[in-house]
């Protein structure tokens, strides 16, 4: 059969008399006992043959066979019905990875005898995923103390999935700016998976090579893009974070005594504006808990005053007049 691991050979046994209890010696002139060999009638159909200790059970026969035996013998050669066992399924686990070169192309030469070239991944909107950068601010999660003022940028290329992280060291800090990690995809450890775009994102925290990050911010081409694509990044969608909040005050009677509640939830003491943080714990009163990356994209829309602070005023037009 293909595939069974067996080669084809053509005989099991030359023609030849086949004893049913073949006699080894050394000195075959020696023989003192005469061997028994297997005769028609002990070829019938559900019998066992031993060729030289291997048993084989006799199921079936050809026409002429069966003809020979019913005019001979007065036998009927009916064939024999043999429950056949499923083909068992063989499962070759596949080795870690050692850590040279791309999984994918260490994978080749585990599923190929004589691996092609490298493993290229072809997207079918190729073109417009080309060239996008995602940048983000990160901070290095560490119980060394001088680890806490280290700042990293993580590169994600959108293309192929890579990730590259730049460290960028302060004057007189012993460090040098230098790439940290170099590009290539990243698996998530606890997860296996490669890293994708929408794993990223303000206020996460990614695992590469036992390296714990926090990605603080990001620039605005990569605000941009996930602005643009809203379907993958719905955290980045202000209409969604807009539908929250309004969701949110569905406990209310109207709409009016909710906006009225957000205004004094949020701005207690009626300062005009108020911080981030202000807006963050704010909304918690509300049983409404924005994710870092909701709240960038909410204040994204908001006037800020010297101080950094956000406008109620603009936070108040935007979830009534937003659309």
């Amino acid at each position: 059969m293909n595939n069974s691991g067996k080669d084809p050979f053509p005989l099991l046994l030359n023609k030849n008399k086949l004893p049913k209890k073949p006699i080894f010696t050394y000195c075959p002139g020696l023989l003192t006992k005469e061997e028994v060999y297997y005769t028609p009638k002990d070829l019938i159909l559900g019998n066992y043959v031993y060729v030289y200790g291997r048993p084989c059970h006799i199921v079936d026969c050809d026409e002429f066979t069966r003809k020979w035996y019913k005019e001979n013998l007065g036998v009927d050669m009916n064939p024999i019905k043999v429950k056949r066992n499923p083909p068992q399924r063989v499962i070759h686990p596949i080795p870690s990875h050692n850590g040279f070169g791309s999984e994918e192309d260490s994978l080749l030469s585990v599923f190929y005898l004589n691996p092609a070239g490298k493993v290229h991944e072809y997207y079918t909107d190729k073109f417009k995923r080309d060239k996008h950068i995602l940048r983000f601010s990160a901070k290095l999660i560490s119980p060394v103390p001088s680890d806490e003022e280290r700042k990293f940028i993580v590169s994600y290329y959108v293309k192929d999935e890579s990730i590259q992280i730049y460290e960028i060291a302060d004057r007189n800090s012993g460090r040098l700016s230098c790439k940290f990690l170099e590009r290539k995809k990243m698996k998530n450890p606890y997860t296996n998976r490669y890293y994708s775009e929408k794993d990223l994102m303000v206020g996460k925290t990614i695992y590469l090579n036992k390296y714990t990050f926090r990605l603080l911010e990001c620039d605005e081409y990569t605000k941009k893009y996930m602005r643009d694509n809203a379907e993958i990044f719905r955290d980045s969608d202000c209409s969604e974070v807009i539908a929250r909040i309004r969701t949110a005050g569905n406990v209310f009677d109207n709409m009016d005594n909710y906006l009225v509640a957000i205004l004094k939830g949020l701005d207690p003491e009626n300062k005009g504006f108020i911080s981030s943080d202000e807006i963050c714990e704010g909304f918690k009163k509300f049983n409404l808990y924005l994710t870092t990356q909701e709240l960038i994209s909410l204040t994204d829309y908001l006037k800020k005053d010297e101080n950094g602070n956000y406008s109620m005023e603009d936070l108040y037009n935007l979830i009534v007049c937003y659309k």
